[in-house]
């Protein structure tokens, strides 16, 4: 027995439909069409249906796993080039609800199963499944915004998005699937600039070759790391907005951070961390320097282990990671120190685009793709290969033994804490107040405090704010962030408390 489903939909691409009714082609709209066990029917036949189907809902036609993980893909790509190029704080929220209406606009979304779909497929079925082209316009309208193609039962061939400006069609996507994975070339464009912002290479949905990551204003990288077999393989680079000045450098084996490691301060160029790597976890000396190249912290590792630190606080953090692994406080020479020319760090690292292989909701919603976009985030989203710097151990192998920070308890309500946020992230990122120095990444636990994502974007080393946050006192650790801003430099330098 046939099990149907019908929708009511408005009426566009009448003139494709009159077209191809009179080039002898059979013609069926979707309004006029049963679904069953996912093939076409004409209503009321018992045959499936060969021809041309119109008004198909995208919802309908690319309701599917493979394609569920590509646009997936996309959205995550799109939202760490965009938020990269950004010379000041992008709200989340509103980002996320934007890129949301951009990508159900070029059809590679679509929000509550295709209910009032806003755009219509025109497609070919053979024997009642889709076969060959896939073109998919705006609702009303003659704007075609995706095309696809489908062959042996699976997308197969060329993929391309479109926005449009000013009447004029850009693309926004331009890549390739082979049996339902990315396979060639992965390319994104700005919808505001509409130059390219994203490219890699894929081989059967896993990333291999160079991933470059742009500014969608200058052209410039802001990002590049090789690949081999889906993991970071080779040296990375990370610039600053406007693709001008580095900021991070290192190398990859394997998917495990090895060697040295260098950040850079975006203004001037000049090296502010380092940090010396082995099979991923830190191995040997860290050290951080001041805008004036005095060196402000020092750090031994031994094998992920922290051994020697210049932060005696930290010693007590640290009798947490292993009895057999205890770290010892070593002031630092008095005076300033100069910035040797070469050293290691760990500074911003890249954002490794999703596998193609991982499983994925064949239905997201909305939510969905602005999950996609704050897990781009280089704030919202740690690096891919590295835990904080005293921990000394990339992710890709996690120390147990260091407590996560959601269990930690907060001593009481929230309360506003202003004074100099630290941003050696993914190293550490922390504020020092009249009460000391708080730890917000790193110190001795792992993870990221709860509403990690009220979090005020900032620049590499100092900056001034204020955050609402709730605390543990014992570790010096804030549990949760519910908010905050920045604050003009001047306002901490003035503020006696804080020297």
């Amino acid at each position: 027995m046939k099990i149907t489903t019908t929708h009511t939909l408005f009426l566009p691409l009448i003139a494709a439909s009159l077209c191809l009714s009179a080039c002898g082609d059979k013609v069926l709209d979707y309004r006029n069409a049963d679904l069953s066990n996912g093939a076409f029917y004409a209503r009321g036949e018992n045959s499936p249906f060969n021809g041309t189907v119109t008004n198909v809902p995208n919802a309908v036609v690319f309701n599917d796993p493979d394609f569920t993980v590509f646009r997936q893909a996309v959205a995550k790509a799109y939202g760490s080039a965009i938020q990269m190029a950004a010379t000041q704080r992008i709200d989340l929220d509103q980002f996320g609800r934007q890129a949301s209406a951009l990508l159900q606009n070029t059809g590679l979304y679509f929000p509550n199963n295709g209910a009032d779909a806003s755009v219509l497929c025109t497609v070919k079925v053979d024997d009642g499944k889709l076969v060959g082209k896939i073109s998919c316009a705006q609702a009303g309208t003659d704007n075609v915004v995706l095309e696809a193609k489908i062959g042996n039962g699976s997308f197969d061939g060329p993929i391309m998005a479109y926005v449009y400006d000013s009447g004029k069609q850009y693309p926004f996507v331009s890549a390739t699937l082979k049996d339902g994975k990315l396979d060639g070339k992965d390319e994104i464009y700005s919808p505001a600039t509409h130059k390219l912002i994203y490219s890699a290479s894929y081989v059967g949905g896993i990333l291999m070759g160079t991933e470059d990551i742009l500014d969608e204003n200058t052209g410039n990288k802001l990002q590049e790391v090789k690949y081999a077999d889906g993991k970071p393989d080779g040296d990375y680079t990370r610039w600053a907005p406007g693709g001008n000045q580095v900021i991070a450098k290192g190398t990859y084996s394997n998917g495990s951070l090895t060697g040295l490691e260098e950040g850079f301060d975006p203004a001037t160029g000049k090296k502010i961390s380092e940090t010396h790597w082995s099979s991923g976890k830190a191995d040997g000396e860290a050290r951080k320097w001041d805008a004036k190249g005095n060196l402000v912290a020092l750090r031994t590792y031994q094998n992920g282990f922290l051994a020697t630190t210049s932060d005696e606080q930290e010693t007590r953090f640290a009798e947490g990671q292993d009895p057999n692994h205890p770290a010892v406080y070593v002031p630092l020479a008095t005076g300033p120190t100069d910035n040797p020319i070469s050293a290691p760090a760990n500074p911003s690292q890249p954002v490794q685009a999703p596998s193609n292989q991982t499983s994925a909701s064949p239905d997201p919603s909305n939510e969905d793709i602005a999950h996609q976009i704050q897990q781009a985030s280089p704030e919202a989203q740690p690096p891919v290969s590295t835990q904080p710097i005293s921990q000394g151990t990339s992710s890709t192998t996690p120390t147990s033994s260091m407590p996560d920070v959601s269990k930690l308890s907060a001593d009481g309500p929230a309360a506003k804490r202003c004074g100099w946020v630290e941003n050696d992230m993914p190293s550490s990122l922390t504020l020092k107040d009249r009460d000391g120095t708080w730890n917000i990444v790193g110190g001795q636990v792992s993870g990221e405090p709860a509403g990690f994502d009220h979090m005020p974007p900032t620049d590499k080393g100092d900056s001034c704010g204020c955050l609402t946050v709730q605390t543990n006192r014992q570790s010096m650790q804030i549990v949760k962030i519910g908010g905050g801003e920045l604050k003009p430099v001047a306002a901490c330098q003035q503020d006696k408390s804080l020297k």
